[in-house]
């Protein structure tokens, strides 16, 4: 935010803290939505899509006003409220006999993620000039994610 709209700093760092915060009422309130229904797929599904107009809300706010709504959104739903859904989808269709390396799996997908995204948004800023191809790509990524949660089956509602 310093560098795309020449923000102070430390104001920058304010505004980038909303997501955060937002996400623990997101987390709380998605996984608890998903407890309830006892499936995993349908919050998958409404999230995902928010989480692209969230992102793509990013790059194209043109007000900060408009750009801490759509932060408020991605902290709702993007991808620190999706994780405990996602972690609850692993573990409902994972066989159980192989759950700790289902989540070895998750995990490692997740953090090499967190490795490649800085170094893949460094390398697109400095051969675009702007960080919003970071952005970009994040929301192709996120487009694949929705496809591919429309191929997961889940198992029969799981009630507590």
């Amino acid at each position: 935010m310093q560098q795309e709209r020449g923000m102070d700093i430390v104001h920058a760092a304010g505004i980038a803290s909303i997501v955060p915060w937002i996400s623990v009422i997101g987390t709380l309130l998605c996984s608890y939505a998903s407890d309830k229904m006892g499936r995993r797929k349908p919050v998958v599904l409404f999230m995902m899509p928010l989480s692209l107009v969230a992102i793509f809300g990013i790059v194209y706010s043109t007000t900060e006003v408009m750009l801490i709504v759509v932060l408020i959104l991605y902290g709702f739903i993007g991808k620190i409220s999706l994780n405990p859904v996602l972690v609850a989808l692993v573990a409902d269709n994972a066989p159980k006999a192989s759950l700790s390396t289902a989540f070895g799996l998750y995990n490692f997908f997740g953090m090499a993620s967190s490795i490649v995204a800085p170094i893949m948004t460094g390398f697109l800023a400095d051969k675009t000039g702007s960080l919003n191809t970071g952005f970009y790509c994040a929301a192709v990524i996120t487009v694949i994610g929705i496809v591919a949660m429309l191929f997961v089956t889940e198992k029969p509602k799981q009630l507590a």
